[in-house]
């Protein structure tokens, strides 16, 4: 039997995980167990099969793996033989993310009529 790899929480990323499973627990505290669980199941498949994630590609040593509808970006450090997780963000804000200040800040600013 493989000795499962280390996984480390980004500070980031143990934030946005917090913040999901207070927000769930408001409503539900059973659900937000529930969710903790998934979580850990996937980090436990992260760690088992750190290569299977996809590569970003902005930055290729960035994998990511999704949950439902949030996306976990870690990075495998092969070195050390762990896995560190740098973000877990929902599908919504990746998409905002993706239109946000990157692309925004190449278009030039709209021009105003001359009155």
């Amino acid at each position: 039997m493989e000795i499962p790899r280390e996984v480390i929480l980004a500070p980031e990323a143990e934030v946005e995980l917090q913040a999901l499973l207070d927000y769930i627990a408001v409503a539900n505290p059973m659900a937000a167990g529930a969710v903790s669980a998934k979580f850990d199941e996937l980090f436990r498949g992260i760690a088992t099969a750190p290569n299977a994630g996809t590569k970003c590609r902005r930055d290729k040593r960035v994998r990511r793996r999704f949950l439902g509808n949030y996306a976990v970006y870690y990075v495998f450090d092969e070195p050390n033989d762990r896995v560190l997780i740098v973000a877990i963000i929902h599908g919504a804000r990746v998409r905002h993310r993706m239109r946000g200040s990157d692309r925004r800040s190449a278009r030039p600013s709209p021009r105003r009529s001359k009155s």
